[in-house]
């Protein structure tokens, strides 16, 4: 993809599976659980400083794992989930492909909601 091509991404993060879909037409859907190691043993065997998904559901005896979101918003309180949430959107990213350095600019992103849906403090997606 050329530096001036624009991927557009849909991107559903949910209390318990996240789903991003892309203009480039891949589509993914993962468990939104996110886990660091909890200590240097468990680092080394798992040879990953976070997991996410399914791979940190299945190596959860392992990991400070965590649910970031529930009932649909992120969890107040814990600066851990807002950094749960911020490693799921990189990992949705990724898997789209857009690059560890790809950059997104704030002015085209924008929230909103898909046809059907009821809540009138978005616009409808086009």
């Amino acid at each position: 993809m050329a530096s001036t091509d624009l991927l557009h991404v849909g991107i559903d993060l949910g209390t318990s599976r996240s789903a991003i879909s892309a203009s480039n037409g891949e589509r993914f859907l993962v468990d939104s659980f996110v886990g660091w190691p909890v200590d240097m043993v468990a680092k080394k065997v798992l040879k990953r400083d976070v997991l996410i998904g399914h791979e940190a559901v299945a190596n959860r005896t392992m990991l400070d794992l965590h649910r970031p979101l529930e009932r649909g918003l992120l969890k107040e309180g814990s600066e851990k989930d807002v950094e749960a949430v911020r490693e799921l959107l990189k990992h949705l990213l990724r898997l789209v492909g857009v690059s560890a350095n790809g950059t997104v600019s704030a002015s085209n992103v924008r929230a909103c909601r898909p046809s059907g849906r009821t809540r009138r403090s978005q616009p409808a997606c086009p």
